[in-house]
């Protein structure tokens, strides 16, 4: 709730004032009585002293019965107080307001915190409420000893009547000083805040003026030092608030012309999708007008759907985002669009940005290297021919070495095959890298495409004793290329064949994992070092030793599946343990099925 600063002011020094009056009167009123009692447990104690004499005779083995009686009857009357006197096993053998017969009736007192300290030769005190009196009481008790050894204990008690009524004293006594208090700390309180609030209101009037842009005025002085530093500093605020409103029209000029003199497109979008702002380059890129563009939906004026979902899932995700795509109107072009939530933007300012890279020229050169890669794969198709004619020759009987030369020329045909599965692997890794050859994304389920590959995988399988254990998760589908996903599986599945232990087995296993379906391939062979796993995916990368002693194999396999998988948005992953076996998965994205309308 919005208050006057004066009753603020009055307010808070008067409760300032009233809580330190009476903090001040609570504790001094607790102190007096402590000191009361203190001084009462003094009194009580130098009687006790007094009387320890003339009681000592009660806990002699030569006294009588009734004797310890008679005594505490004789020692209360003397002192006007209550006396007790109790064995050192705590058992009360006499009481000046008791009688005999209700003597022998009282509790055992060798639990009372008094006597306990009495009995360990010590004075001791306690206040509490008496049941047998029922009414509270000053208990003071004081060892009695026959020689060096405590014999008993006197105990000596008042009523807390006369501590009650000096402390009821000392209560009046503040109460009446925290009221006079009161009232001067009102009257103080009310000057101080009219002294205080009056500069204040005359800083608030020239504080609203320059509120208004009249940055002419200035501040009174004043008499107190604080508010006269605010008027102070209010002067030099307005000079500062000119001098800087003078330098953001220059850096806002400098930014706008730092803007239209880009290379990349710009856009800058509200929290609806609305352009708020567009650089020449944009502008001549989309075929656009600046003025027109303005205040409009980005899907209106750009008309490039790649474009609206990326910023859709910029402003979504509120995450950068970035995307590749082709344009063809009104120019074939490649766009790289990044897409940056703008968090600094302000209520009214850009809530998303993107700004559009043209990669038409590095994308060229980019098909030229592909190109270059595709046309040296078949250039070597040539000395492959060769190599395979000289062969056919050799083992038609050229060597006279019956024994080596059909090995020797069975080596030359596997090298040259091996060479021939390169230059396939090389023309199939340029074709999934070409941007001309799309993936045919559609809804695929995936158990039938690795039953399409057993029987090619079959004999391999039973040849070398592996059990195959497929499970799929049969109920969903995923959003993929049918024959570049059968490619995924059958170099995974070879992998796992191939580097398998005999009688070893394969799983291939799928679950459903963020919206995706993770499947992985899963083999008992002879592992990855740890050391190699970061690398397994790379071109013609070869992990040592074990690998590379098998038959065949060009390298490019895993790296194969890696551009397979991530065309399809998916991510492909390794865990694997040198001779535990390989577990090879990637993600794909699910399936969803539009509503029916």
């Amino acid at each position: 709730m919005n208050r006057p600063i004066h009753q603020i002011l009055l307010l808070s020094t008067f409760a300032i004032v009233a809580v330190a009056s009476i903090s001040a009167g609570l504790i001094s009123a607790h102190l007096g009585a402590k000191h009361v009692v203190e001084q009462k447990t003094e009194s009580l104690e130098q009687l006790g002293r007094v009387m320890q004499p003339l009681v000592s005779e009660g806990f002699s083995s030569t006294a009588g019965a009734g004797a310890a009686q008679e005594l505490a009857e004789e020692a209360g009357r003397y002192a006007q107080c209550r006396v007790t006197l109790i064995r050192t096993d705590g058992v009360v053998i006499g009481d000046s307001e008791r009688t005999a017969e209700t003597v022998r009736l009282m509790d055992n007192h060798g639990d009372r915190p008094e006597i306990v300290t009495a009995l360990d030769g010590r004075v001791g005190s306690s206040l509490r409420h008496s049941n047998t009196l029922d009414k509270d009481l000053l208990y003071v008790a004081l060892p009695v000893r026959q020689g060096p050894r405590v014999s008993g204990v006197l105990r000596v008690a008042i009523p807390l009547t006369e501590v009650e009524e000096l402390s009821a004293g000392i209560r009046n006594v503040v109460a009446i000083s925290i009221v006079v208090g009161l009232a001067l700390a009102l009257v103080l309180s009310l000057i101080l805040a009219h002294c205080l609030t009056r500069p204040i209101a005359e800083m608030t009037a020239v504080a609203n003026e320059m509120a208004q842009e009249k940055f002419d005025v200035r501040a009174p002085s004043a008499r107190i030092k604080e508010i006269s530093q605010l008027g102070r500093a209010l002067n030099t605020i307005a000079d500062a608030y000119r001098k800087h409103i003078e330098s953001l029209v220059a850096e806002r000029n400098q930014a706008r012309a730092i803007l239209e003199s880009m290379a990349e497109g710009v856009l800058a979008l509200d929290a609806e999708g609305k352009i708020l702002l567009t650089n020449p380059a944009a502008a001549a890129l989309f075929n656009l007008s600046s003025t027109e563009a303005k205040g409009k939906p980005l899907m209106e004026i750009v008309r490039q759907h790649e474009l609206g979902e990326l910023e859709k899932q910029v402003r979504s995700e509120r995450r950068y985002a970035r995307r590749d795509y082709m344009m063809f109107q009104p120019v074939e072009r490649f766009l790289r669009v990044h897409g940056v939530p703008c968090e600094a933007g302000g209520p009214g300012g850009p809530h998303t940005v993107l700004v559009i890279e043209d990669l038409t020229e590095l994308q060229q050169y980019e098909r030229v290297r592909k190109d270059f890669v595709a046309n040296v794969s078949h250039e070597l198709k040539s000395p492959l021919t060769s190599i395979r004619g000289l062969t056919e020759t050799l083992l038609d009987g050229a060597i006279a070495d019956e024994k080596n030369n059909r090995r020797f020329v069975g080596l030359i045909k596997e090298e040259a095959d091996r060479l021939s599965s390169l230059i396939e692997d090389l023309l199939q890794l340029a074709q999934i890298e070409s941007i001309e050859a799309p993936v045919k994304m559609q809804a695929v389920d995936v158990k039938p495409i690795v039953e399409d590959l057993l029987p090619r995988l079959r004999p391999e399988i039973d040849r070398r004793g592996l059990s195959l254990k497929m499970d799929l998760e049969e109920a969903e589908r995923v959003l993929a290329d049918p024959g570049r996903l059968g490619q995924v599986f059958m170099n995974l599945l070879v992998n796992a064949i191939e580097y398998n232990r005999e009688g070893g087995s394969i799983t291939v296993g799928s679950r459903l994992e963020d919206g995706s379906l993770r499947i992985s391939v899963k083999d008992t062979g002879i592992g990855i070092p740890s050391e190699d796993i970061p690398r397994i995916f790379e071109r013609f990368y070869r992990v040592d030793k074990a690998r590379t002693r098998r038959p065949g194999g060009t390298g490019l396999g895993l790296s194969i599946v890696k551009h397979i998988v991530e065309s399809h948005g998916g991510k492909v992953s390794v865990e694997s343990r040198l001779d535990h076996g390989s577990t090879f998965s990637f993600t794909l994205p699910l399936y969803e099925r539009k509503p029916q309308t």
